[in-house]
């Protein structure tokens, strides 16, 4: 099931980032302070957008990245937080293969602040290998199904950690296809065989196999 460990390690740097900032704003004026703090907090807001846009994207749906660029921004201005230049570039592939398929979508990120770079990207990936046949009866017909494993990763980096973390999938049409997760991002899946499924994790970001 989904890493939580990745998921409370996230969400611990946000706190991280946001107890400094709130120290330092009540930091005697005559001690050395931080006046812009650049780190782990800008990097994580950054990945929270990125996973937000690949889920449309991977579903064909319309996002303006750019939107999403000007209200993080707003947003960062609104808590006193010091954002650096954006510019980003996506990439996406899929190779639907009979036996074995993969893909994979990826948007990667430069900040750029006036002394330093940094580079930010998240990704989504998996990747299926055939198994083999197997026969499932369904309204009193006989289908050929098609067996897999099938392997599921989200991969979130920037200069202070990288962390993977294997979501929760399940299958659009539940009735027809069988699922089952084994450990590690690992799942076991049949499908008609000829058919090609749709996935979706638990961030809705959606993917193929092809049986």
């Amino acid at each position: 099931m989904l890493n939580h460990r990745g998921q409370i390690l996230l969400l611990a740097i946000a706190i991280f980032a946001s107890t400094l900032l709130f120290i330092l704003a009540f930091m005697n004026k005559s001690q050395p302070r931080l006046t812009k703090y650049i780190g782990e907090l800008q990097n994580s807001m950054v990945m929270q957008i990125s996973r937000e846009y690949v889920s449309h994207k991977s579903m064909n749906k319309y996002l303006d990245l750019d939107d999403l660029i000007s209200d993080l921004y707003d947003y960062n201005r609104s808590l006193g937080i010091y954002l650096g230049l954006l510019s980003y570039y996506y990439i996406n592939y899929t190779d639907l293969a009979v036996n074995n398929g993969y893909g994979n979508y990826t948007l990667t990120w430069n900040i750029t602040y006036p002394y330093l770079n940094n580079r930010v990207r998240f990704s989504f990936y998996w990747n299926y290998t055939f198994l083999n046949y197997y026969y499932r009866q369904i309204k009193g017909i006989v289908i050929k199904y098609s067996n897999y494993s099938l392997y599921v990763e989200h991969t979130y980096i920037c200069p202070q950690f990288k962390v993977i973390i294997h979501p929760c999938i399940y299958a659009l049409q539940k009735k027809i296809v069988d699922i089952r997760y084994v450990k590690d991002g690992r799942w076991i899946v049949g499908i008609p065989m000829g058919s090609i499924q749709q996935f979706l994790d638990e961030y809705d970001i959606s993917f193929k196999v092809r049986g």
